[in-house]
């Protein structure tokens, strides 16, 4: 690798944060924050459709899921393919065990349900459809990926086309900024946190270590045109160290851009089907950040376009990185028949049609949840949330039905609907 002069030599970081060493489901050394943003008021789910009723008094509970299998699992967390036997739709379940969770991993868990519910209409951004707990657990049901992970993928290829990790760059810089347009910072992009949806598209998942400043910021801000000092940066260490920026490593003051310096080295993960850093030292790795640049394969390496962008984006000092409508513009994305409006829109195709026929595992027989009790006093009322998708549904015609099962009142009467609702839960 070629060296370079850092502008940010590592300070003592121990001053400026606190830092967790954790590893990774893949083997890589993950830094988790020692604070997060407080919690918030998810939406109101509203009443849809004029030949349907959606009734939004359901909360889910684990007893509504069938489990298929297990996913994966990690620290105090597993996740498992769930079907709701309601709606009949295939979920993703996040298990956080309440077993020895501590006042840090119970920030983390409201922080990754809040930022999941912010993420409601995004394309590009994994969104909540129910999150609920009990004695013994908190759950967080998210629209299950059938095809996995970008991690796998890359693996299962042995890296990706340029053509086609453009074309998943570009979804990942379109998640990126809907998450910073709502002022929520990622600080953990890695292909192991980017979802491919059934349709060959890419959802940025994984919200554990975000920060959200809980305030839209100014277009200066999210174009890295204003020094980043103030409401829209932190300190905390935090992320996957291979993908973490040198002054988020340093314990600086970092902002948005952080974010982007990871999908730059997601980039170069893509396309050389390895982390730039060759070293599993946690001391090497840091010293390589700060030090080297990007080095590529002579012969079989990416051409000069795509070298330049990942060289522009992977600057030491935050205010020298492309900013994001700089990145937008770059020749990178300006290669072939690629259509930023298309990618924009939805319209664009996938680049290749995924094989789902590995991606369908035999399910687990047997297979439960230990479940706890129903709490009599709920500490986080704010976490329970059902998704207008996930609402218990009746059409007039059934409302008509349930109420020859219900006393004879007038519909005008104001029990009338509280018998309904009640009566439909029996069914």
């Amino acid at each position: 690798m070629a060296s370079r002069e850092s502008h940010m030599a590592p300070g003592n970081t121990d001053k400026s944060c606190s830092m967790y060493v954790e590893i990774s489901h893949h083997g890589v050394p993950a830094l988790t924050p020692k604070h997060c943003a407080p919690q918030s008021q998810p939406p109101i789910v509203d009443t849809d459709s004029s030949n349907i009723l959606f009734l939004n008094s359901r909360r889910m509970e684990l007893s509504d899921l069938t489990i298929v299998r297990k996913i994966g699992q990690g620290g105090s967390a597993k996740v498992f393919q769930v079907q709701d036997k309601i709606t009949h739709n295939t979920l993703a379940l996040k298990v956080i065990s309440k077993k020895n969770l501590n006042s840090d991993l119970l920030k983390w868990t409201l922080i990754e349900q809040k930022t999941l519910l912010a993420n409601t209409g995004s394309p590009h951004l994994l969104s909540l459809d129910a999150s609920f707990h009990d004695s013994k657990n908190f759950y967080l049901a998210t629209p299950f990926a059938p095809l996995g992970d970008l991690h796998s993928e890359i693996e299962r290829c042995c890296g990706l086309t340029v053509e086609r990790a453009r074309f998943y760059m570009a979804e990942l810089i379109l998640g990126l900024e809907s998450l910073h347009g709502q002022g929520i910072i990622h600080r953990d992009i890695k292909p192991a946190n980017l979802l491919i949806d059934p349709t060959g598209h890419l959802l940025l998942a994984d919200f554990g270590l975000s920060r959200n400043f809980d305030a839209e910021p100014e277009p200066s801000s999210l174009n890295g045109t204003d020094v980043p000092l103030g409401l829209y940066t932190t300190q905390t260490c935090c992320g996957t160290l291979n993908f973490m920026s040198p002054e988020l490593i340093a314990g600086r003051p970092y902002s948005f851009s952080a974010d982007l310096w990871a999908a730059a080295i997601t980039l170069y993960f893509m396309i050389c089907g390895k982390a730039p850093w060759d070293s599993k030292v946690p001391r090497e790795v840091i010293r390589l950040i700060y030090h080297t640049s990007l080095s590529f394969d002579e012969k079989h390496g990416p051409d000069p376009i795509t070298r330049n962008f990942l060289l522009r984006m992977t600057e030491v000092h935050p205010m020298d990185r492309m900013t994001m409508q700089e990145l937008k513009t770059h020749p990178f994305f300006r290669w072939g028949d690629f259509n930023w409006e298309a990618v924009t829109t939805g319209t664009q195709e996938a680049p290749v049609t995924l094989a789902k026929l590995d991606r369908n595992p035999v399910p687990t027989p047997g297979l439960r949840i230990p479940d706890g009790q129903r709490l009599k006093s709920d500490p986080f009322p704010e976490f329970t949330f059902t998704s207008p998708r996930m609402a218990r549904a009746a059409t007039y015609a059934q409302a008509e039905e349930v109420e020859r099962y219900c006393k004879p009142l007038d519909k005008r009467c104001p029990t009338w609907w509280k018998t309904v609702k009640r009566t439909l839960k029996k069914l």
